[in-house]
């Protein structure tokens, strides 16, 4: 009974908010669509696509046409990555051997240092650049990647049947060119370039990690995995506290 009123109370605000009194509309589909949340044209939609790994690739098959450019990217960004490691690095000989012995001169030298800072202000110049050149490159690809599905997906509307269009709204039809498209868009300037720089910075830092001191890097390794595993636990047994704090007095079921 209580399932049924809050049914007819969903339906009516939606039929209120899209002034649709004198329309004939499917209940049952219209509260489908609240129940799993509102959708293209109505708002953001956060349901997972059936097949994650089939779509991803897809998405990145369109970017996969522009070889020459993602080649230039890759090249870039192990410019950029490669730099900020140098960099990195270059600081330790740099406060070793040059910083901490002019403090115990008593006729200070600086010609030395600034020759030091001068090399390691063109590694991060260097760094800076490729940055600049890997961020053009990336809004290209999405900008014809996106370009590319635009047109493919207007060229998939030409072959839809009459009662495609009667089904769905204009709104929702023009939000799968503005609002999914440009999201596509924006994860593919951002996410190429995340996915890269992590890689190539994570085997960097091991690599550089493990030159240094093979000690260190164990003993950070097993401080590291205690460190998730006591956030995992932690996170689990608040998330059942919370669960059990939500349980209504005299009834199994759960406040949702």
């Amino acid at each position: 009974m209580a399932e049924k009123k809050n049914r007819q109370s969903v339906l009516a605000q939606l039929k209120a908010r899209l002034a649709v009194d004198d329309v004939d509309v499917n209940d049952a589909k219209i509260y489908k669509h609240v129940e799993n949340g509102p959708g293209p044209g109505g708002g953001k939609d956060f349901r997972k696509p059936k097949d994650t790994k089939g779509t991803l690739l897809r998405i990145l098959s369109y970017a996969g046409k522009n070889r020459g450019l993602l080649a230039l990217i890759v090249v870039m960004m192990l410019i950029s990555t490669g730099c900020s490691l140098v960099a990195s690095y270059f600081l330790k000989p740099l406060i070793d051997d040059y910083i901490v012995p002019l403090i115990t001169q008593p006729e200070k030298d600086f010609s030395a240092l600034a020759g030091q800072l001068a090399i390691l202000a063109c590694i991060y110049l260097a760094s800076a650049v490729a940055t600049y050149f890997t961020s053009r490159a990336c809004m290209q690809v999405a900008q014809w990647s996106t370009n590319a599905m635009r047109q493919d997906l207007f060229a998939a509307l030409q072959d839809m049947p009459i009662t495609y269009f009667d089904q769905h709204t204009h709104g929702e039809l023009m939000s799968r060119f503005s609002n999914d498209a440009d999201n596509v868009q924006m994860c593919l300037e951002q996410g190429i370039v995340q996915f890269l720089s992590g890689i190539i910075t994570f085997v960097g830092t091991v690599a550089l990690m493990l030159a240094l001191s093979w000690k260190l890097f164990i003993v950070t390794v097993i401080t590291i995995a205690l460190s998730f595993g006591l956030v995992r636990g932690g996170g689990e047994i608040l998330q059942d506290t919370v669960q059990k704090a939500a349980v209504l007095p005299g009834d199994s079921k759960r406040l949702h």
